[in-house]
């Protein structure tokens, strides 16, 4: 297995069509007196592990609420000030229905990085299919330190999430496989993989 870089910063992730994923990261290379930023892109067709899938999954309704479609959830906080009934038993099983088709309807693609530190921003692409019908739905840049979503924090947290399980990916072979291949797996792993560097950037010693 390649050795995780110490300076490992993602900028870009794409999920593939036929399975597998493409990762785009910079880290600092430090030879002799020489420190340059290296730029690299990465695309591996192992399926990513259950883990990783479970994290993508979850961005599916940060990206919902940047297009208001789970807005009708506000109705339901509205509906539970009132006196329970069946028929507010109702109209909670209602809304549940509608935001799992909802969410089940959406499909990530990608996330994209950019920014440093407190400007650090997160952009979620996806796909909306209804009837047959793809629409792509891109978020708008989400700032981590910014409150006008009211789920920042949590986002941040899941994309830390998924950037330590793409390093385990990566670097480690933590993909979805089954244990009894796992040696086959992994010899088989430079074939599955391809990098390319994209370019070196000088760094001030």
């Amino acid at each position: 297995m390649s050795k995780i870089p110490n300076s490992f910063e993602m900028s870009k992730l794409r999920l593939l069509k036929n399975g597998g994923i493409e990762v785009s990261f910079s880290n600092i290379n430090v030879e002799k007196d020489e420190t340059n930023t290296v730029y690299t892109t990465i695309k591996d067709t192992r399926d990513p592990h259950p883990d990783l899938e479970k994290l993508i999954e979850g961005l599916k309704e940060s990206l919902a609420r940047t297009y208001n479609l789970l807005s009708f959830k506000s109705l339901d906080k509205i509906a539970e000030t009132h006196k329970k009934s069946e028929a507010l038993k109702s109209v909670k099983e209602l809304f549940k229905g509608l935001e799992d088709q909802i969410l089940k309807d959406i499909e990530i693609t990608g996330i994209t990085l950019s920014g440093e530190e407190n400007n650090r921003g997160i952009n979620i692409q996806g796909v909306s299919r209804y009837n047959n019908e793809a629409l792509a739905i891109n978020s708008p840049r989400i700032r981590v330190d910014g409150s006008k979503w009211g789920f920042e924090v949590k986002l941040s947290e899941t994309i830390e999430d998924i950037i330590e399980e793409v390093k385990a990916y990566l670097f480690e072979g933590k993909a979805k496989q089954l244990d009894m291949f796992a040696g086959e797996k992994e010899s088989e792993e430079v074939a599955n993989k391809e990098e390319s560097v994209e370019k070196k950037e000088e760094v001030a010693a």
